[in-house]
């Protein structure tokens, strides 16, 4: 089970760089693998395999946390907290038209339900590789 957190902790590292507090992550990931539990080497496979298909657990998973992170609020996804966030990083410092291309081009994904569109929304983002420099760093 370590290595699924540790799956996530990469994923919304990437995706959530300005929370600071990693205790109160680490509680929101195990928080929402109690509801929606996912299966070790999920996380690499949606980093690494472009045509790869999720269930609804893994599709959830990734909405519980970003919720729980606040980047997804009522449904969408806060495009501008993620760029605002993520040049809180010294990894991205520099990537201000990287993140701010990647946040323009997946802040409007579509999904069937609010747990399509949060796991789209974090497809489109690794698909840019906005979160390769921070996960490839764990």
């Amino acid at each position: 089970m370590n290595s699924i957190y540790i799956g996530i902790l990469c994923l919304l590292l990437a995706v959530l760089p300005a929370k600071a507090d990693m205790d109160n992550l680490i509680a929101s990931i195990r928080s929402c693998h109690e509801s929606n539990p996912i299966a070790a080497g999920e996380f690499e496979k949606f980093t690494k395999d472009k045509n790869a298909e999720f269930g609804d657990d893994f599709k959830c998973h990734v909405k519980c946390v970003l919720e729980k992170e606040n980047a997804f609020k009522n449904g969408k996804f806060d495009d501008q907290a993620f760029v605002k966030f993520s040049l809180e990083l010294p990894e991205w410092k520099n990537r201000q038209n990287d993140l701010q291309k990647a946040a323009d081009e997946c802040k409007n994904e579509k999904g069937a339900n609010e747990c399509d569109l949060a796991y789209n929304v974090a497809k489109c983002l690794v698909d840019r590789n906005v979160i390769v420099v921070v996960a490839n760093k764990m």
